[in-house]
């Protein structure tokens, strides 16, 4: 895929997160700390014409999306509500250091950040899935 540095570590198709099993990715069995599995980390380096597509495909399809903006690597900007075009064209125009999108996807919980980087973005991705229920008594 044009646009996409590719090794190990990375999947094959960035956009294909968002709905498929076919992903790479790093997950611990147990944190450090006892407290259960980590989430689920995809990284990958984005091109414009990609960036573009998986804004499209959260707009399409995620529910209880929320987009911040920040302008440096600490804090975040006032919180005037942008929206994901908005986060395309800060991205495209190189005016942002980061993008971070949440969403919810087919019931499950994503978290995108998406770093400013020559010619496109770095797109870290974490997905966040329910705790355990705990079984009835």
């Amino acid at each position: 895929m044009a646009g996409f540095n590719s090794n190990a570590d990375m999947p094959a198709d960035p956009l294909r997160p968002l709905g498929s099993a076919a992903l790479s990715s790093r997950r611990s069995s147990a944190a450090e700390d006892g407290a259960g599995p980590l989430p689920e980390v995809v990284r990958a380096l984005l091109d414009r014409d990609a960036v573009a597509r998986l804004l499209a495909e959260i707009a399409a399809g995620g529910e209880d999306v929320e987009v911040q903006v920040k302008q440096a690597a600490e804090g975040y900007t006032d919180p005037a509500h942008p929206t994901l075009e908005d986060a395309r064209a800060l991205l495209d125009a190189g005016a942002v250091y980061a993008v971070q999108v949440r969403y919810r996807l087919a019931g499950t919980e994503w978290c995108d950040t998406l770093l400013s980087a020559s010619g496109g973005a770095r797109l870290v991705r974490i997905r966040h899935d329910p705790p355990p229920q705990a079984p009835p008594r």
